[in-house]
């Protein structure tokens, strides 16, 4: 519902999304480590990164996507959303298509969701708690409540002194339940 001046020109995907909220959820960095204040980065299909700094870097990402959902008040309880996102990054090189990220937008479209918490036992037997944080704006991630749009092209560059290394700008358009966006 908001626009301004870095918007991808007009095509038939962006023009559907003139009535999407517009939410940028930024890089996140390390909370705690060595890496302290260093970027996350992305989570892309090609890295061969230990499981537990995917999983770190998985709930990095999540974490942010929720607090900047919840900073954009976004409605809650919709019925079905089709949400289209944009990659953008801080330089202009030239980079291959964005479908290796892909395992950066999973943990951004998680937080669309309610938060849970679960009980789960750790490989010791000791009872652990687990919460997924979500803001509730569609009741699952399922097709039925969430259409997954295209991937938009990269957006224009950031720029080296924006403070993030990138960022992911989400559109987020409410549907009538049981209806598709741009279906032919």
């Amino acid at each position: 519902m908001t626009g301004d001046a870095s918007e991808p020109a007009a095509s038939p995907t962006t023009a559907a999304l003139a009535d999407a909220f517009r939410v940028e959820v930024p890089m996140p960095v390390w909370p705690t480590g060595r890496d302290r204040g260093r970027p996350v980065g992305w989570i892309s299909a090609n890295d061969r990164v230990h499981n537990m700094v995917r999983h770190r870097a998985t709930q990095a990402w999540g974490t942010a996507a929720y607090h900047a959902f919840m900073g954009a008040k976004l409605p809650t309880g919709l019925p079905r959303i089709h949400v289209a996102w944009q990659y953008r990054f801080a330089d202009a090189r030239k980079r291959d298509g964005g479908e290796n990220l892909g395992l950066t937008i999973k943990p951004i479209l998680d937080a669309l969701t309610p938060q849970t918490v679960k009980h789960v036992k750790d490989r010791h037997g000791r009872l652990k708690m687990e919460v997924h944080l979500g803001v509730g704006v569609v009741a699952d991630d399922d097709p039925a409540h969430l259409v997954r749009g295209q991937e938009l092209e990269f957006g224009p560059p950031l720029g080296r002194s924006h403070p993030a290394r990138g960022i992911v700008v989400v559109y987020i358009t409410p549907l009538p339940p049981g209806e598709g966006l741009g279906a032919s």
